[in-house]
């Protein structure tokens, strides 16, 4: 018999600066291990949370300021571009920037990931907004691809 989570401590602790789920559930699996009970794997965990919230219709809300952050990435996967004179087909990368607070957004389609267009994406963009925010959080570092 599983251990079931205890779901309005796991979405109080979520709303902690720098608590993610991976660590609730490394808590809870070493608790039921130290009671000597069975946890649910992490996928399991995950899940039965997510319903446990869109059921019960818990959500964290954030609070953002105005013009404070401004969130960079780049975008899923790349987008393919046809060359409409060749019909050569060749991948783009999406560069998305938003002002989480109002949601407004800036993107800009690039043919590589490199420090070039990252930063021409940036000025372009904080040229777009009118001005750069005190924080520029980013999303996803580890997928970018540094010289050495």
């Amino acid at each position: 018999m599983y251990v079931e989570p205890d779901y309005p401590y796991i979405h109080r602790e979520l709303a902690k600066h720098g608590v993610t789920l991976t660590l609730l559930w490394e808590e809870y699996r070493r608790k039921c291990y130290d009671e000597g009970k069975k946890p649910y794997m992490f996928t399991q965990f995950g899940e039965k949370y997510r319903k446990w919230a869109r059921v019960t219709k818990a959500t964290m809300h954030i609070q953002h300021k105005p013009g404070d952050t401004i969130e960079v990435d780049w975008a899923g996967d790349t987008i393919p571009i046809f060359d409409s004179v060749t019909g050569e087909q060749s991948k783009a990368y999406l560069f998305v920037a938003v002002l989480p607070c109002s949601y407004f957004a800036y993107a800009e389609v690039c043919g590589d990931t490199q420090t070039e267009n990252w930063l021409n994406c940036h000025v372009h963009a904080f040229n777009y907004f009118g001005g750069a925010t005190r924080l520029l959080i980013l999303q996803n570092c580890d997928v970018f691809q540094y010289p050495v």
